[in-house]
């Protein structure tokens, strides 16, 4: 399980640190394996609107039961745009999409 947290303005000064240039890891590749990892667990994760607020979310990954329709069908913004990821905000009880590209800080453990 994962636990700690990460605060990726200071992670990611430039476009590449040298932990990518190892990897070869895009930050949104990343951050999706790090989501991935938490397996259903809650974590929060900060990032910027595109209104330029800050906004701290506690969601989980993976939610199925609260799906409008069977997964794979409806429409759904991580494929048409790989910088999105859909996650389920437990505050707000519904799914909210998470710019992976303005993330600031995930959380969890």
């Amino acid at each position: 399980m994962l636990t700690g947290c990460l605060d990726f303005n200071k992670m990611f000064i430039a476009k590449q640190t040298t932990l990518l240039e190892d990897y070869k890891m895009t930050k949104r590749e990343m951050l999706r394996n790090l989501i991935k990892a938490t397996q259903g667990c809650f974590f929060s994760i900060s990032f910027k609107k595109k209104s330029g607020e800050d906004r701290t979310l506690t969601v989980r990954d993976g939610v199925e039961s609260k799906l409008a329709l069977p997964k794979g069908q409806g429409s759904n913004n991580q494929e048409a745009y790989d910088n999105l990821i859909t996650l389920f905000d437990i505050n707000a009880g519904h799914y909210k999409s998470v710019n992976l590209d303005t993330v600031t800080k995930l959380s969890c453990g």
